[in-house]
C-alpha cells in the first residue's frame, strides 16, 4: 500500500470498497466506477475491483478499457472461470476471435460445466458464418443444459440464417418455454413468424421489441402518455404515433396515418424531420412533429409506428393500403426531368449500399459492391443514375463503368432531401436497389422497382415470392442460397436485356 493509501486510512479504504461494491450490485455503475478508480489511485489492487471495472467499461461500450481491466483480473486470480469468460466477451467485441476463444477455453478448463463460455465459442464462430463449428458448440452447451434459453435462442438465430425457418421457430418456442420473459427470444420469434407469413402471431410477438433494454433508441421519442391498447384503435381517441427504427420503416408504415386520420379526429404524427417535407407533400399528415415536440404532448395515448399493423390486423389478405401513397409535386418532377433530359434512355436508378451502422445480422448481408453490377451494366445500352447517398458513393469513381452514369450525377448525389429524391426517382425508367430506404421510397411512389434480396432477408419481404403485397410495383430478385450475388446479377441482366435488348 502506498503512502497515500496509508494516509487515507485502511478503514476508510475498506469502507470505500464496500460502498463501491454495493453501488455496483445496485446497477449504479457510474458511481461505482468513480469509487473503484479512487481505490486504484491509492494502489489498492483487488480482483473484484478489476473484474467489476471491466464489466462497467464493457457495458459502457469502452471495450479497450474493459479488456485492460479483465486482463488484470485474471492476472490476480487465474483460477476464475468468470473472469476468463468476461475477458473472452470483451475480446470478441473487439473482433479478436482467436484470443477470445483462448480465453473461453481457459474458462471451460477451469469449470467444464460452465455453459456460458461454451455458448460464447459458438457465437464466435456464428459471427464469422462458420455454421458447422458454431452448431457443434451450441450442441455441447445443450448437452450440459438442454433448456438453456440463451443457447436455444442462438440456435434459432443460426437456423434462421441458414433458411430453416421452421426449425428456428421451434428453438425460439423452446427458449420461451424455459424462460417466458426472455424478450429477445420473443422478438426473434416474431421475425421468423413474419418471414414465414404468419402475420397474426408475428405482429403480436413483435410488440415485445418495446420491452427491450435499448427500445428507447428504437422508438424516436418517449412520450409521457399511456400506450394505446388494441381495443381503443377504432374509437375516437386522441393518438400520437411515433416513428421508430430506420427511415425505410417510417416510409413503409406511414401509409397507415391517412387511414387513421379518416377514422379519428385527432392524430399527431412524430417522424424524422428529414421526412417532413415528403410527409406533407404526400398528404400523409399536414403537420408532422419532431421527437422533442412529441415528448411535450400531454393528452391522449401514443403508439410506435410499427405497432399499427398489429393494431389494425394487417395481413397479406388484409393489407388496407396497397396503392401508391407518396406524392411529388409535378413542378418538382419537371425540374429534375429538365436536368436529365439530355441523358440516353433507358435511365436506371441504382442503389447498392445499406447503412454500415446496422447491427442486425439479417441486414448486414443486404448490400452489394457497385462493381459487382458490371455484367448487368454490360448486358445492354443503358444509363445509370446513382441514388446512393453518403457511404458507398465513392464506389462510383472507382468502378470500371463510371462513364455510364448521368453527366449530372454530382448534382444528384449532393441532393439529400427526400422529396427531391422522390422526384428524381420518378424520372427513372426502373429503380434497382438492395434493401434500403430507397426501395421503400420507390415502392411507395409506385415506381417499377427491382429489389435485390439476401438469401434470408428482413422479415417484411418473406421468403419465396417475386412480388410483395406491401408494394405492387416491386419485383423481387432473391439469392437462392447463402453466398455471393452472382446468380441475382445474372437474373437481372437477363431481365434488363429482355426489356431493352
Amino acid at each position: 500500500m502506498s503512502n497515500n493509501s496509508i494516509r487515507l486510512g485502511k478503514q476508510k479504504l475498506n469502507s470505500l470498497f464496500k460502498e463501491a461494491n454495493l453501488m455496483f450490485d445496485n446497477g449504479q455503475f457510474v458511481k461505482a466506477k468513480d469509487l473503484y478508480l479512487i481505490l486504484l489511485r491509492h494502489s489498492i489492487s483487488h480482483f473484484q475491483i478489476e473484474l467489476n471495472l471491466g464489466i462497467i467499461y464493457y457495458h459502457g461500450n469502452n471495450i479497450t478499457k474493459s479488456i485492460v481491466h479483465f486482463k488484470k483480473s485474471v492476472s490476480i486470480d487465474n483460477k476464475s472461470p468468470i473472469a476468463f469468460n468476461n475477458l473472452g466477451l470483451a475480446l470478441l467485441a473487439s473482433g479478436d476471435y482467436k484470443e477470445a476463444r483462448k480465453s473461453f477455453i481457459r474458462a471451460i478448463k477451469l469449470d467444464p460445466a460452465y455453459i456460458d463460455p461454451i455458448n460464447n465459442i459458438a457465437i464466435s464462430y456464428h459471427e464469422l458464418n462458420q455454421y458447422p463449428n458454431s452448431l457443434k458448440y451450441y450442441n455441447m452447451a445443450l448437452n450440459i443444459n438442454p433448456t438453456h434459453p440463451k443457447t436455444l435462442n442462438n440456435l434459432g438465430n443460426l437456423f434462421k440464417e441458414l433458411g430453416d425457418i421452421k426449425k428456428s421457430i421451434r428453438y425460439y418456442y423452446k427458449a420461451l418455454e424455459t424462460s417466458p420473459g426472455y424478450i429477445i427470444a420473443h422478438r426473434n420469434l416474431s421475425e421468423s413468424l413474419l418471414l414465414q407469413g404468419d402475420y397474426i402471431n408475428g405482429f403480436k410477438y413483435y410488440q415485445s421489441r418495446l420491452q427491450l433494454r435499448k427500445s428507447n433508441s428504437i422508438v424516436h421519442a418517449s412520450p409521457s402518455l399511456p400506450l394505446l391498447s388494441k381495443d381503443l384503435i377504432n374509437t375516437d381517441h386522441d393518438v400520437l404515433v411515433v416513428s421508430e427504427q430506420g427511415l425505410g420503416d417510417t416510409i413503409q408504415f406511414m401509409r397507415y396515418i391517412p387511414y387513421l386520420l379518416s377514422r379519428k379526429t385527432n392524430i399527431l404524427f412524430s417522424a424524422q424531420t428529414k421526412l417532413h417535407s415528403l410527409i406533407k407533400a404526400s398528404g400523409i399528415h399536414p403537420n408532422p412533429i419532431s421527437s422533442k415536440e412529441a415528448e411535450n404532448i400531454k393528452l391522449g395515448s401514443w403508439l410506435p409506428l410499427l405497432s399499427l399493423p398489429y393494431l389494425l390486423n394487417v395481413t397479406p389478405q388484409n393489407p388496407l393500403v396497397t396503392s401508391p401513397y407518396v406524392k411529388v409535386p409535378k413542378s418538382l418532377v419537371n425540374k429534375w426531368s429538365n436536368i436529365i433530359s439530355e441523358e440516353t434512355r433507358p435511365l436506371i436508378g441504382v442503389n447498392w449500399q445499406g447503412s454500415p451502422e446496422s447491427k442486425r445480422r439479417n441486414l448486414i448481408g443486404r448490400s452489394i459492391l457497385l462493381q459487382e453490377l458490371k455484367p448487368f451494366i454490360e448486358s445492354c445500352t443503358l444509363t445509370l443514375l446513382s441514388l446512393q447517398k453518403g457511404y458507398g458513393s465513392d464506389q462510383i469513381t472507382e468502378c470500371s463503368f463510371a462513364d455510364r452514369f448521368v453527366s449530372c450525377q454530382e448534382v444528384i448525389s449532393s441532393e439529400w432531401d427526400f422529396l427531391e429524391n422522390a422526384a428524381i426517382i420518378q424520372c427513372c425508367d426502373i429503380v434497382i436497389t438492395t434493401d434500403t430506404a430507397v426501395a421503400h421510397l420507390s415502392g411507395a411512389l409506385g415506381k417499377e422497382t427491382w429489389l435485390l434480396l439476401n438469401y434470408v432477408p428482413d422479415w417484411r419481404w418473406g421468403l419465396e415470392n417475386s412480388n410483395t403485397f406491401w408494394y405492387p410495383s416491386i419485383k423481387i430478385f432473391r439469392k437462392k442460397r447463402l453466398g455471393g450475388w452472382s446468380s441475382v446479377i445474372r437474373e437481372i441482366s437477363l431481365a434488363i436485356k429482355s426489356r431493352y435488348g
